[in-house]
């Protein structure tokens, strides 16, 4: 299995660990219950494909972050006869801006809230650049310039001949000079020749990468043992009073990160920082590149809450999680 479905598979079981401890503890309390579509049995197909110590670590893990939610959405806890529902978005939401993995509702009182969940990296976006993929016009709406798509064509090309050669990319010197860095620079002047032009560039692209719904991102860290919780509600319908949280409003300055030439670091003012690390998810050469896209700074005032594993449970089941069960077996922030 290669490290890009390790990544996938591990995601999707955490969701899938995540949705069905959300299940036992608020049925504890009210009716619940779980849609059981495409995305849900593709969670559950990544869960079983994993080993019984990752299943104690996702439902420790999943289980940290329980008494953080009931703190901040008691409606969860309420003695009421409406069913709460809990459904698996598709990962083409994220594509056009919804970035949640989870979402419960209450269609009786038109009431729901999302979750991101994450396990062991709290990237945003794992977007792509190609010689196809307008990014431009994916991410705010304006379709990338023709200096653009020129700059880019003979660096693909290039990385165009490595794939028909089935080149790997370990074996290909200068990576990072002859790849990379072009291709960033060429990201680079993109971006600040779009934000000198649209006047709501910021807003528009602060919105792709954050996501325009609200929602409680799960940060799930095994070597840590502690979850963490980011809250993300600028449009005020999570029950979080998160006070007058600015949003940028001017892109201050685009460059490469000292001493790397990967990753290149966007600073916006009221203190929003995010870095775009570009590489290569495949073993081999492949005509697109990824980013990983991570919030390396955010105001004072941006709510993340941390709370440690409790390690006395980890023998615990939970219903959906026991079909795979082996015989059992012995403040600091992100941001």
């Amino acid at each position: 299995m290669s490290g890009k479905n390790d990544s996938n598979n591990s995601g999707r079981a955490f969701e899938y660990t995540l949705m069905h401890v959300l299940y036992d503890s608020i049925r504890k309390y009210r009716n619940v219950d779980i849609v059981e579509d495409n995305s849900y049995f593709t969670n559950y197909n990544a869960w079983t494909s994993l080993k019984h110590e990752d299943h104690i670590k996702l439902t420790l893990g999943a289980l940290a972050f329980i008494d953080t939610l009931f703190k901040l959405e008691p409606i969860l806890t309420e003695n009421s006869k409406e069913t709460v529902y809990l459904s698996s978005q598709n990962d083409t939401k994220g594509k056009v801006g919804d970035v949640r993995d989870i979402v419960i509702s209450i269609p009786d009182i038109n009431w729901q809230i999302g979750i991101s969940a994450k396990r062991n990296h709290s990237a945003l976006k794992h977007s792509r650049l190609s010689k196809t993929l307008d990014f431009g016009n994916a991410w705010y709406k304006v379709p990338c310039s023709q200096e653009y798509w020129n700059e880019i064509d003979s660096v693909f090309k290039e990385i165009e001949l490595l794939k028909q050669n089935c080149e790997e990319w370990k074996n290909i010197n200068n990576k990072k000079t002859n790849f990379y860095v072009p291709l960033l620079n060429a990201f680079k002047r993109e971006i600040i020749k779009v934000n000198n032009e649209d006047k709501n560039f910021v807003h528009k692209l602060f919105s792709y990468l954050i996501g325009f719904e609200d929602y409680y991102k799960v940060l799930s860290m095994d070597k840590k043992e502690k979850t963490y919780t980011q809250v993300f509600n600028f449009n005020g319908t999570l029950n979080v009073d998160t006070g007058n949280i600015p949003t940028p409003t001017k892109l201050l300055e685009i460059d490469f990160k000292e001493n790397n030439n990967t990753t290149l670091l966007m600073k916006f003012d009221n203190n929003w920082e995010f870095s775009f690390r570009i590489h290569n998810s495949s073993r081999r050469v492949d005509t697109s590149l990824k980013f990983d896209i991570n919030l390396i700074h955010a105001p004072q005032n941006f709510i993340e809450i941390s709370s440690n594993w409790d390690l006395s449970k980890k023998y615990e089941n939970f219903y959906g999680l026991e079909d795979y069960r082996a015989e059992k077996t012995p403040d600091d922030r992100v941001l």
